[in-house]
């Protein structure tokens, strides 16, 4: 898949894609894969799936079958924290889980 507006003649020189950690340092590994899970996956499925096969409700849905191997992995995850419903509600339940924990983010 090539993002819109790239000229045919440019297609070669894409290599794939990247998804940013969102923060300017993580303390240690756990926090780095919690960081990190599942936003691999939603990274994945907005690069790699034709823009005609993308649905938030089926990507939740095939999410959950990520779930078992984080957890066989050991890897910390965001789990439960799929948003559905309208952009109101989506907005103040990021909110309230965002800063459920700011204490302990600024004492670190």
């Amino acid at each position: 898949l090539v993002p819109r507006g790239v000229k045919r003649e440019n297609e070669e020189n894409i290599l794939g894609v990247e998804c940013a950690l969102w923060t300017e340092w993580v303390s240690d590994t756990d926090k780095m894969w919690f960081n990190l899970l599942p936003r691999l996956a939603a990274v994945s499925e907005l690069s790699w799936t034709n823009e005609s096969n993308r649905g938030y409700a089926d990507f939740v849905r095939r999410l959950q079958s990520h779930y078992p191997f984080y957890e066989a992995a050991g890897l910390p995850y965001a789990h439960g924290k799929e948003k559905s419903g309208g952009l109101i509600k989506n907005y103040l339940t990021t909110k309230k889980w965002a800063f459920r924990d700011a204490d302990i983010e600024l004492k670190q």
